[in-house]
């Protein structure tokens, strides 16, 4: 966010945000994939944790 302020003309301020805004989508996709990789584990039950 300083970066952000620190920014001398729009052209700057604008990439830093296309920059942003990027990172915030890879980070949803990351916490997206992580719910759905949780779920797959729970619905395997103890059962099949203590056979393996």
């Amino acid at each position: 966010m300083k970066a952000l302020l620190e920014c001398e003309n729009k052209a700057e301020a604008k990439l830093l945000l296309d920059t942003m805004v990027d990172f915030a989508d890879q980070l949803l996709k990351i916490a997206a994939d992580q719910k759905v990789s949780r779920k797959g584990k729970k619905s395997k039950g103890r059962p099949t944790a203590i056979l393996a």
